[in-house]
């Protein structure tokens, strides 16, 4: 598997409109790069049934990210759980 730096797929999640979310939802990534937070990304969603659900993500459990072969990030989470996020972007035709 290849990797990154954390301020490399940083730099990525930056250009995203949206993430997929271990291939089941679609959300914001919501960075927080204050410099004296820890926590540096946080993804959010709700269910079918209205209940809501966050995942946060450190700086110092993802200072290498992984690349799997679909070309997704692999962040682990503040639990020590992979989540795999596929970055969504906006596209212009010419």
């Amino acid at each position: 598997m290849k990797t990154l730096s954390l301020q490399a797929a940083i730099s990525l999640l930056h250009t995203a409109s949206a993430v997929i979310v271990d291939d089941s939802y679609v959300t914001f990534a919501g960075l927080d790069l204050d410099d004296d937070e820890d926590v540096f990304l946080t993804l959010s969603h709700d269910d079918p049934e209205g209940l809501s659900y966050s995942e946060q993500f450190n700086r110092a459990d993802n200072q290498t990210v992984e690349i799997d072969g679909r070309g997704r990030l692999i962040f682990t989470n503040t639990q020590g759980d992979k989540t795999a996020v596929q970055l969504l972007t906006n596209m212009r035709a010419e």
